[in-house]
């Protein structure tokens, strides 16, 4: 009996106020890798992960370059496709009925492209980012085990919908106005020395100074959403008498 195999395609110094908050270590950037797989998946804020296989994830979790929507992405031997919560919830259901009949290409939201393929004598079930260039593929057990996991899987994201979502804005919010407010920057300071700023803030003494009901994201939003942070710092730091006086 042959295996079906899913393939889815898819110079600047901290103003003297910051001292404070500064952890005192000569903290070094991080290094980025250079896998799409790992700035995806890594990136997302509150993410639970599920085991598929020895090399196959599937991580769900709030992304901050959308708007802290969650997202899904599916992980595999260094690649990823990252999609929409309605777009995987389409593809699970179509999973239930998969089989080697479907049309040869089929084109879903998103720029995803869905075909049935042959390699090396298997039937593949492709589906393809059009906007990356990755894919992963699943064996037959692995559609099964996402199918499996499918109602769990459909828990974590209401609850990162219905509750997370909103806890993350909220806090995201209040770390912008409190360094808003404690270290007003300029508001011609660009945004990649507001993030060497944030970067060098010590966590623990935001999570002292900013109060926070249920879960604490202080530290994955500090990791993770630190544009849209330096972003909220700058438009919540109010004009100074110099910038009030230049504008007028």
């Amino acid at each position: 009996m042959k295996m079906t195999v899913l393939r889815i395609l898819t110079d600047h110094n901290p103003p003297p106020s910051l001292s404070e908050f500064i952890d005192g270590k000569s903290a070094e950037q991080s290094t980025h890798s250079n896998t799409k797989c790992f700035i995806m998946a890594n990136n997302l804020i509150d993410c639970n992960t599920f085991f598929i296989d020895s090399n196959v994830y599937l991580h769900i979790g709030l992304d901050p370059e959308l708007l802290f929507n969650c997202v899904v992405c599916i992980t595999s031997n260094s690649q990823c496709v990252k999609m929409s919560v309605e777009l995987f919830q389409s593809i699970n259901t179509l999973l239930n009925n998969v089989n080697c009949r479907l049309p040869s290409h089929l084109l879903l939201k998103e720029f995803k492209l869905i075909s049935i393929e042959e390699f090396n004598g298997v039937n593949i079930l492709s589906i393809k980012c059009l906007q990356q260039d990755q894919n992963v593929q699943l064996i037959k057990k692995n559609v099964k085990k996402i199918l499996q996991l499918s109602d769990a899987m459909e828990e974590v994201i209401q609850m990162k919908n219905m509750y997370v979502r909103s806890a993350s804005l909220l806090q995201a919010c209040k770390i912008s106005m409190f360094l808003g407010k404690q270290m007003p920057l300029p508001k011609d300071t660009k945004i990649s020395g507001v993030e060497d700023y944030l970067e060098h803030i010590d966590v623990k003494k935001l999570k002292e100074r900013i109060s926070v009901q249920g879960t604490c994201l202080i530290a994955d939003l500090k990791i993770k959403a630190l544009k849209q942070l330096a972003r909220g710092w700058l438009s919540s730091s109010p004009e100074t008498e110099a910038e009030i006086l230049t504008s007028a």
